[in-house]
């Protein structure tokens, strides 16, 4: 509640600007949006791991960009169905096979920092635009600073072993759901955390390649 009324303060003191076009009244204005609808994604694949392949709508900059940092840092919450309806599109015309969506965890010290868990949105909204089944499935036991800065090596060890296998079911397959794959450190420890609980197939999608 306090977090609330402090947020609700300081919209009132400094207004939001859209995150694209600084146009004053909301993290993302309602012409930014109609542009961000219609874009189309051109369904970029890498394979991270030689049994994880990786699907993107976008790459990293311009729209795309800003609309993904006002979603996870300006409490753009509402640009969740958007973005996830790039990703679910995505999935669809990679033919990803038939899984259950899981988000990659955020730290709860992080969920309470945003205030939102940001990718859990995003997951579930591209489950239910796919029809798929969404299971919280993993969570993240450490935090070790944000990713920004850091080479791939350092990547992949801030992230080493931070990943926990925490669902009654274990499924067969997996489609991992994140904002924006860099190196995909990220990913590759969430998959090996899926693979040690004995899930067989796992693939990933998000809104950007950076």
């Amino acid at each position: 509640m306090l977090r609330q009324a402090v947020g609700w303060l300081l919209d009132l003191l400094y207004p939001p600007a859209c995150a694209h076009c600084q146009r004053i009244g909301a993290a993302w204005c309602e012409s930014c949006r109609g542009r961000l609808n219609s874009l189309g994604g051109s369904g970029l694949v890498r394979e991270l791991t030689p049994n994880v392949q990786a699907v993107a709508a976008h790459k990293y900059d311009g729209l795309i960009r800003d609309a993904v940092l006002a979603f996870k840092f300006q409490r753009a919450i509402t640009l969740a169905e958007t973005l996830a309806a790039h990703i679910a599109a995505t999935i669809t015309a990679a033919s990803l096979p038939h899984s259950v969506i899981v988000p990659s965890p955020s730290h709860p010290d992080r969920v309470r920092w945003r205030g939102y868990d940001h990718i859990a949105l995003l997951a579930e909204s591209v489950a239910n635009r796919t029809g798929l089944p969404y299971v919280y499935a993993l969570k993240r036991t450490a935090w070790r600073g944000p990713q920004v800065g850091r080479d791939a090596a350092e990547r992949r060890r801030a992230v080493q072993g931070v990943f926990a296998f925490c669902s009654d079911r274990v499924p067969a397959s997996v489609i991992l759901v994140d904002d924006v794959i860099t190196t995909g450190a990220t990913m590759t420890a969430c998959a090996d955390a899926l693979f040690s609980a004995g899930v067989a197939n796992v693939a990933c999608a998000a809104v950007c390649f950076a």
